[in-house]
This record gives structure tokens, C-alpha cells and sequence, in this order.
């Protein structure tokens, strides 16, 4: 994919060779192939004139390129691990409740660049807009300690949860007996002290002699806790927009032209939020999940523009309705270097890796303001400052969308709809709008 550095240069090179061809076109014949061509003199001097309402907006091709500073907002704070799951855990030594370490407080709302153009043409008051914008990826992380990570456990057809096993505290190559009835897990029955003739005498020496029925009742839940844990957080945002417009001059008690739109919109709203854990009961352990938003519909806006000599301002807003076509994807690896039935490990947990999709359609509208203040130069080339600000529904966030089950993990289906609000600011340069 092309850099936003060189996006930005293509585009900056793009508007000045526009500009030199259409200037040095300004005095000939409209070209029969560019219609509105021979309207574009980038260089005359500009129609300062107050005369009426003030001179009238351009006409024939124009280009429009702007610089974004934007941030898009966070999703809505989570846990990295299941939420107000905290089960009673031990690792055979002492009690406790699983905790989640980390949340996903890491992602804000942080300025990133980015590019937006627009070209198009207007003869006798009506024409077409074509508008494309790019923002730069927005990336967070962060990487923690001794990370607390809540599963809920999935019970296997032995009737033992997937985080269950026997605990051997002491080392002494044993199933410790947990709940103190003298059976020590799957290693037997403490009978007592052997008396040197085959049998036993008090007291128990606390080691199995016999074997014995498994006691069930000396498995624990053990705790999940990494050793590290890293988490990232990346999202990327594009659009493009063909919208006809219809124009209108001194309408209204303040003047100036208005244009109204309507078209069609789509947009491209992706983000991955991953985790790479290392060390704990369950070993390395990563989940990466990414959801998909295309987002297309009809839309409907309107402009309004006004001079003032050399200076004017613009009001633009815009109202979109969309399908949001809603494609999430999850891959992972869980329990790598996990060893089942060895004591202080789960029982049953084997290593696993998976791969759970879900896809969904919602309705996802959209309003969009923008407010700019312009500098015009020559008749035809302005300089623009302003801001702009969207608000959109029904986006898919995966930081949210995570089950943390285990094993397996999975996808919550009803989790897919947050609001968006991007906003920011703009500079750039108009050509013949």
C-alpha cells in the first residue's frame, strides 16, 4: 500500500499540474474533450468586487486537496478477559479470585494525519463531485506483567473444567490431597506408617500406599496469570463519495452560493485489536481479531459558501444512510507448552489453535459537519483552514466482540454496534471551486 507521504505528494503534484495545464488553457477554445476547461484561469487576478452580492462562484473543473489532523474515538473500555468473571482459584498452596490485569483504558483518542481530495465540475449551475479521503493507521499497545486474564472455562464430557487439575505443591511427585480425606488425587490412599511387615500403623505419614478410586476432590481451578502479556490496538479508516450537485446563488438575507448534494457514500472503517501472552499454566498464548466494517448507502448534503473580498467561509454538512456489511475475524493460539495431566497444569487443557468468524449487516447512519475559512489568491486558487466532524453508528469494534472462553474463544455476536466520532482538523488549497 502506498504511504500516506507519498499519497500526500502524488496529490500535491496532481493540483499544481492541474493548475499549469488549465492556466496556460485559460485563453483558448473549451476543448471539446474537457468541457469547462476554458472556464479555469487559476491565474487571473482575483474578482474583488462588492458589487450586488459579491462576485459569483466558479465555474468548470475544480480540485480540492486538504491535510487531516484527526482522531477517532476509543471503543468502549473493556477488559482484556472475560468482565465481572472473578471464579474462586488456587494453585494448591492458597485460595483466591481470578482477576483481569488490563483493560483496553491504553486506546485514545490520539491526532493522526491524513488526505482528503475532492474534483469535480459545475457548468450552469449544475455538475458532479467525486471525494476521497485517507487517514493514517492509529495504533496503540501496551505490554504487562504478572497479567491476571479471566476464561470461562468450557467443562469436558469427564465433567472437569477445562482450567482443572491436580495440584503437587510440596514436589514430592504426589497429587496433594486437597481436601484432606487421605486420597491423594489419582496416586492412591494414605493407610498409615508402614510397620516393616506389610501392613500399617498409625499415624499417616501423608504418602499414598495403595491405589485407589481418583479423587475428584482434590482438583483446583487454577488461576491464569502470563508472565507478560502485549497488547495492541490498530485502526485504519478510508471513504469515497459521487455525489451530483445543484447550485444557487443569493439565496437567503446573507447572500452567497449554496450547492446540494446527493449520492452515494462508502466507507471503509477497519480495526484488529491483538494479544501475544507469554508463560503462566496455559504457556504462549495469542488472539488476534479484526473487524471489517463497508459501509454503503445514499446520502444528502448542502453547502454554503460566501466572500467577502478576499476572504470567505464555507458550512457544509452531510446525512447518510448505509448498510454496514460487518465481517469479524478471530485466529489464535492457546496453551502452547501446555502439559495435560502433568500436576500443576489443567487436566484435560491441550494445545489448540482456532479460527472463529462471524458476519452481520446493520444499519449504520451518519452526519457530517464541516467548517472552513478560506483565502483566495488568484480568481481561482484559495487557501483553507477548517474543521470537520463525523459522527457514524453501528460499527463493529473487535476489542469489544472477544468470548474469553476457554478453550476455543469465540465471537459475541451482540457486541457489534458502537458509535464513532471523528473529528479534526484541515488545511488546504482550492482550485477553481
Amino acid at each position: 500500500m502506498m504511504s500516506n507521504n507519498r499519497f500526500r505528494t502524488c496529490l500535491v503534484a496532481v493540483c499544481f499540474s492541474l493548475a499549469l495545464a488549465t492556466g496556460a488553457r485559460a485563453q483558448l477554445e473549451e476543448d471539446t474533450y474537457f468541457p469547462g476547461s476554458g472556464d479555469v484561469q487559476p491565474f487571473a487576478p482575483a474578482d474583488l468586487s462588492t458589487y450586488g452580492s459579491g462576485p459569483r462562484q466558479n465555474e468548470g473543473w475544480f480540485l480540492n486537496f486538504d491535510q487531516l489532523y484527526w482522531t477517532i474515538t476509543a471503543p468502549d473500555r473493556t477488559t482484556v478477559g472475560r468482565e465481572n468473571f472473578h471464579p474462586a482459584t488456587s494453585d494448591g498452596s492458597s485460595f483466591g479470585f481470578q482477576s483481569n490485569s488490563l483493560d483496553t483504558g491504553f486506546i485514545d483518542a490520539q491526532f493522526e494525519d491524513g488526505n482528503r481530495v475532492e474534483f469535480g465540475l459545475v457548468r450552469n449551475d449544475r455538475g458532479w463531485l467525486v471525494s476521497a479521503f485517507q487517514l493514517q493507521n492509529q495504533n496503540h499497545s501496551v505490554e504487562v506483567s504478572d497479567a491476571g486474564v479471566s476464561f470461562l472455562p468450557v467443562l469436558d464430557p469427564t465433567g472437569v473444567f477445562s482450567l482443572e487439575g491436580f495440584a503437587d505443591i510440596d514436589g514430592d511427585g504426589f497429587d496433594d490431597d486437597i481436601n484432606l480425606n487421605t486420597v491423594f488425587g489419582r496416586d492412591g490412599i494414605d493407610l498409615g506408617t508402614p510397620d516393616g511387615m506389610g501392613g500399617f500403623m498409625p499415624p499417616l505419614d501423608g504418602i499414598p500406599d495403595v491405589p485407589f478410586a481418583t479423587d475428584f476432590g482434590d482438583l483446583v481451578y487454577f488461576p491464569v496469570f502470563f508472565d507478560t502479556l502485549q497488547a495492541r490496538n490498530r485502526t485504519e479508516m478510508q471513504g469515497v463519495e459521487l455525489m451530483h450537485i445543484w447550485r444557487k446563488h443569493h439565496l437567503g438575507p446573507r447572500g452567497g452560493s449554496w450547492e446540494f448534494f446527493a449520492g452515494f457514500r462508502y466507507l471503509r472503517f477497519n480495526e484488529e485489536f491483538n494479544v501475544h501472552a507469554l508463560g503462566g499454566i496455559i504457556g504462549e498464548s495469542f488472539w488476534n481479531t479484526e473487524s471489517d466494517n463497508d459501509i454503503i448507502g445514499g446520502q444528502i448534503g448542502v453547502r454554503w459558501n460566501k466572500r467577502v473580498h478576499r476572504f470567505g467561509m464555507s458550512f457544509e454538512g452531510r446525512v447518510f444512510a448505509g448498510a454496514n456489511f460487518q465481517s469479524t475475524n478471530q485466529i489464535g493460539e492457546l496453551a502452547v507448552g501446555t502439559m495435560p495431566g502433568v500436576a500443576n497444569f489443567p487436566l484435560d487443557l491441550r494445545p489448540e489453535s482456532f479460527h472463529n468468524v462471524l458476519h452481520d449487516t446493520e444499519f449504520a447512519p451518519l452526519a457530517e459537519l464541516r467548517v472552513q475559512f478560506h483565502y483566495q489568491v488568484t480568481q481561482a486558487i484559495f487557501l483553507r483552514a477548517g474543521w470537520t466532524g463525523m459522527w457514524m453508528d453501528g460499527i463493529a469494534r473487535p476489542s469489544n466482540m472477544i468470548l474469553y472462553r476457554i478453550p476455543g474463544m469465540g465471537l459475541l455476536a451482540g457486541e457489534s454496534v458502537q458509535d464513532v466520532v471523528v473529528n479534526g482538523l484541515t488545511f488546504g488549497i482550492e482550485i477553481n471551486r
